[in-house]
């Protein structure tokens, strides 16, 4: 299955990238954030299971979320310098710890708890009361 070329996204940071850092700016739901724990940036592909470790283009692990390293039977579009702008909904970001994976919140909710920490992302949402 062949990717389709779309162009026009910033390069190196596709849109729900960019959009997720938003949400969980200043929390433990980006690399920033949980990297005193050992939280490793990855993606599920929640349709099979499937976890892959953020890698740069050539295979490195990456220390924020990239979709450099990810398989091309994930990817939906390119742009035109070949950067990954799209992936299958099904495959979500989040973090590798203990050989386990964690969504973005699921993160978040870990490491308040380890904190002893109330948490809101987007000032809606609470992990700890």
């Amino acid at each position: 299955m062949g990717s389709k070329i779309n162009r026009g996204l910033p390069p190196e940071k596709p849109r729900a990238l960019m959009e997720e850092n938003k949400i969980f700016h200043g929390t433990a739901g980006v690399s920033q954030g949980s990297i005193k724990y050992n939280f490793l940036p990855a993606f599920c592909d929640e349709e099979t299971g499937a976890i892959y470790i953020s890698c740069t283009r050539n295979g490195e692990q990456a220390a924020i979320h990239k979709y450099d390293g990810l398989p091309a039977h994930v990817v939906i579009s390119r742009n035109d310098i070949n950067e990954i702008t799209e992936i299958k909904p099904s495959v979500v970001s989040g973090f590798i710890h203990e050989n386990q994976f964690y969504s973005r919140e699921q993160a978040i909710r870990f490491i308040a708890e380890k904190e002893n920490k109330t948490i809101e992302v987007d000032n809606s949402t609470s992990y700890l009361s």
